[in-house]
Parts: C-alpha cells; structure tokens; sequence
C-alpha cells in the first residue's frame, strides 16, 4: 500500500429523535425482513449525518466503539458491481447473492 495519511472525522451524535420499527405497507420492509433483519426506522434532527457504521460494540458489550477503531482497519479490497444498466431499467433493483 501506498503511503497515505489518515484524518480520523469520526463525531458522535445523540441517538435519534423518533425511532420505530418499519411497517409492512414500507417499500423496503419485506426486503430487509426476509433477509433476517428487524426493520427499523431512526428520524434525526439533520439530513446530514454522513455514513453508517455497526462498530462490535454495538452488536456486543465490551468490544470497541467506533471512537476506539483505527481508521486504517476500514481499508479493505474494492470490488465494483456494475449495474447501471439494470438501475436505468428499475430505480429498485436490488443485488442479490447466495452463500
């Protein structure tokens, strides 16, 4: 790997104002629930917050929170999908895979 610096912009925020669980009329429920998810909906007080991530404590007490990850260890291989074609022809398409 290349030599690079690294500038953690990790801010934490208060949890969300409203949270629910997605109802069935949503759009995305059924995707999300057939996949072993519970479907949930957070409403925050900005449209701005940036990107998602499920750090091990979230899933487990005791792991590290985000504030505790080296931003390095989110470097991993990129692998690109290309389906541009498939999204012009249904605004929802939705990859799929099997295990």
């Amino acid at each position: 790997m290349q030599q690079a610096d690294f500038v953690d912009l990790t801010h934490a925020f208060a949890p969300p104002s409203r949270i629910g669980r997605l109802q069935a009329r949503d759009r995305h429920y059924h995707l999300y629930h057939r996949q072993g998810w519970l479907p949930c909906r957070g409403v925050l007080p900005s449209g701005t917050v940036g990107t998602h991530v499920d750090p091990p404590a979230h899933f487990h007490d005791g792991l590290k929170t985000v504030d505790q990850i080296d931003p390095k260890q989110f470097l991993l291989r990129l692998v690109v999908l290309d389906i541009h074609e498939q999204a012009a022809k249904n605004a929802d398409y939705v990859v799929t895979w099997t295990m």
